[in-house]
């Protein structure tokens, strides 16, 4: 029965590199489809129509005479030495190189991306050992890789293999695990008061066929992340986080270290946000590697996130990387891996590790790339701007209450004084006597020099502040 064959799609003349792969499945269409059985100038004229008009621009470049313009392989060596003088053997290597297994890539696939990376590279005869080196590197598995690097005369066949048959056996493991277990029990008979053994069913792991319920999970606490119990009895309770510094959970149970702004089909998380004249500032147009982008400031993010479909704007492969990523409730997030990227506002510019989550509908500036480009600076000018209206007097010269203000002590009040001065670090002591000398200074009167010795002298702290004061 015949049957139609589709042409290749149209080459992409931005990639040249891929012109080897995409010339090949051409002359598996000639041969399926027949065209190779025509004539020369059929083939001519099939290949230039799906190369473009672009294509036809370079065909002009070429300057062929009439009978070298009508020979199918004189055309098509011309373009083979036209993209291969274009490749650039050190891109292709530094992308053979930087290749890792991504997060949820099959064993196969990655395999067979090695083979398609190392075609443009010119390894030669080196061809198969460096294979062999990155995928043994580059494998997701680490307990894996470093057995591989255990064995000796280790060749790329071999390391296929064994790479194969691991991640066949792990696919097993699970079925293997849903096998029924029996556990052997000592329960005391009502008569004689003696004991007999009884199998008993262990719980079973997957659906109850008659209520096609799914067994109940243990719920986890808050603070601890353990099987659920009182507050009172939680080993949190007296213990401080070492992610945030407060108390009364663990490191594993903290909410600042999580990618916090998520939406769901269940749960769309809400962060409050300033808006004048019908704006939301909450969204900011980063130019990330000079491509705008529409980002939400997300100060609870601690990574720069984007979806899937923004990713395919840029032309930079993903890395893997070794972050877990949660959301709001605790829920991992799957992520396809990151790449670095220049991040710019204005003339602020930032590189920031940019990590790509599946299904991903808003892209989320993590607190570190908001912090180095001042992204929050609109706002809090904003809000310091809202309140100066509101309250003018608050924020000019010194507040003063206009009379003399009594304070009242308690009747056990005793008084506090310290016998011994403190001593000011030397850095620090130029900017105490300044700041001294201005709060005792005719028209502000904020403090009195005291010659004569007190019932009542507490003691100072110096705090210096960023604009270069001492308070």
């Amino acid at each position: 029965m015949a049957f139609q064959i589709s042409p290749p799609e149209a080459f992409n003349f931005q990639r040249p590199q891929e012109w080897e792969s995409w010339i090949g499945r051409f002359e598996r269409y000639k041969e399926a489809s027949g065209l190779v059985e025509a004539s020369a100038s059929k083939q001519v004229n099939t290949l230039m129509y799906l190369l473009g008009s672009k294509g036809d621009d370079i065909l002009s470049s070429f300057h062929l005479t009439e009978q070298q313009a009508g020979s199918y392989a004189e055309i098509k060596g011309r373009f083979d030495n036209y993209f291969n003088v274009r490749r650039n053997v050190i891109y292709e290597r530094s992308l053979f190189n930087r290749r890792y297994q991504y997060t949820g890539e099959s064993v196969d696939d990655f395999i067979t991306s090695l083979y398609t990376l190392a075609s443009s590279c010119n390894y030669g005869q080196l061809r198969e050992e460096m294979i062999r080196d990155r995928l043994v590197v580059g494998i997701g598995d680490r307990s894996l890789s470093e057995r591989l690097q255990l064995m000796a005369d280790l060749t790329l066949e071999r390391a296929i293999s064994v790479i194969r048959n691991t991640d066949v056996v792990k696919k097993q493991q699970p079925m293997l695990k849903e096998q029924h277990s029996y556990s052997l029990d000592l329960v005391r008979t009502k008569r004689g008061g003696g004991f007999k053994v009884e199998n008993r069913r262990a719980p079973q792991p997957f659906f109850n066929q008659r209520s096609n319920q799914r067994p109940r999970v243990a719920a986890r606490c808050e603070w601890c992340g353990r099987n659920t119990h009182p507050r009172k009895f939680c080993p949190a309770s007296n213990a401080t986080c070492y992610a945030c510094g407060t108390r009364e959970h663990f490191k594993s149970r903290c909410k600042t270290h999580r990618v916090h702004n998520v939406v769901t089909e269940t749960e769309t998380a809400f962060l409050g946000s300033i808006s004048t004249s019908g704006t939301d500032e909450r969204f900011i147009i980063v130019h990330v590697n000079e491509i705008p982008v529409e980002f939400k400031i997300d100060t609870g993010a601690d990574v720069t996130v984007i979806g899937k479909d923004i990713y395919e704007l840029f032309k930079t492969p993903l890395e893997r990387s070794a972050l877990a990523i949660s959301g709001p409730k605790d829920e991992s997030l799957a992520h396809d891996g990151m790449f670095v990227a220049k991040l710019r506002i204005g003339e602020r510019v930032f590189k920031e590790e940019i990590h790509v989550i599946p299904g991903l509908s808003q892209a989320l500036l993590g607190w570190k790339a908001i912090k180095n480009l001042k992204a929050l600076a609109k706002i809090c000018e904003l809000e310091v701007n809202l309140y100066r209206r509101r309250f003018p007097k608050l924020f000019s010269g010194l507040g003063n209450f206009g009379e003399a203000y009594n304070i009242k002590l308690k009747d056990n009040a005793k008084p506090f004084c310290l016998s011994t001065p403190r001593r000011i670090a030397h850095p620090l002591l130029k900017r105490v006597q300044i700041e001294l000398q201005h709060m005792k200074a005719s028209g502000v009167g904020v403090i009195t020099r005291i010659t004569q010795p007190t019932d009542w002298c507490s003691g100072m702290v110096v705090v210096p502040k960023p604009n270069g004061k001492a308070t």
